[in-house]
């Protein structure tokens, strides 16, 4: 049984001072994101699969589509305007099989 050494423990060099966050990169269901945003737009409450959505694009340096091809183009271009409206900064990709 080892004692717990709390200065020992806590002098360590935290995750902040050793790495910065660069890029942060969301990929989103192309299938099933207008069902998942329409959450929003009928006020979901807050910690809501809607509401995480947004979040994660509006904070995202890029966004990968995925999937895009279950959508059809009409569906593709209004997730496209979507993304564009909560993160115009972001590079929007989009996949197949997450390739």
């Amino acid at each position: 049984n080892e004692e717990h050494d709390h200065d020992d423990a806590h002098t360590k060099p935290t995750l902040g001072e050793v790495a910065r966050l660069d890029t942060c990169v969301t990929v989103a269901d192309a299938a099933e994101f207008l069902n998942n945003f329409d959450g929003v737009k009928k006020g979901s409450t807050q910690g809501s699969l809607a509401q995480l959505l947004t979040e994660q694009i509006e904070y995202s340096n890029v966004v990968i589509l995925n999937k895009v091809d279950l959508v059809d183009q009409t569906s593709l271009d209004k997730i496209r305007e979507l993304v564009q409206i909560l993160n115009p900064k972001a590079k929007l990709l989009t996949a197949q099989n997450c390739a």
